[in-house]
């Protein structure tokens, strides 16, 4: 039941804070991404965003939130999310994987202190 009301909770949040960004970027992975694929989050291993996308993408995605420095380690060209990048980590990605796509925002909607890389190319 606790769970529950968190999830009514943080839908209800939605329509009125501020980013929105595990919203859209949920409807983006559940529009786009192929059931089980893994996804990874380069942040830290408790980083919300982890458990936002598993309860709106209805767990069936492999998603994993770690330390970014493991998360990147590991990248071999998924879709990816990035707490506050370095313009330097957003370089190497893409010269290691030219055809990714970097976004910043989703349908207009901001992601604020997030990037996604997406193999899909989009930008």
């Amino acid at each position: 039941m606790t769970n529950l009301r968190h999830g009514w909770d943080m839908t209800i949040s939605d329509r009125v804070h501020y980013p929105q960004n595990s919203r859209v970027i949920g409807e983006y992975i559940t529009h786009r991404v192929p059931t089980g694929t893994e996804i990874l989050i380069a942040a830290f291993p408790a980083f919300h965003l982890g458990q936002e996308l598993t309860f709106r993408t209805e767990g069936k995605y492999s998603i994993v939130s770690d330390e970014s420095k493991k998360v990147l380690n590991r990248y071999n060209g998924q879709l990816l999310i990035l707490l506050r990048p370095e313009d330097e980590v957003i370089a190497d990605i893409t010269a290691r994987f030219p055809s990714l796509g970097i976004l910043r925002t989703i349908d207009g909607i901001p992601l604020g202190d997030l990037v996604m890389v997406t193999p899909f190319g989009e930008e």
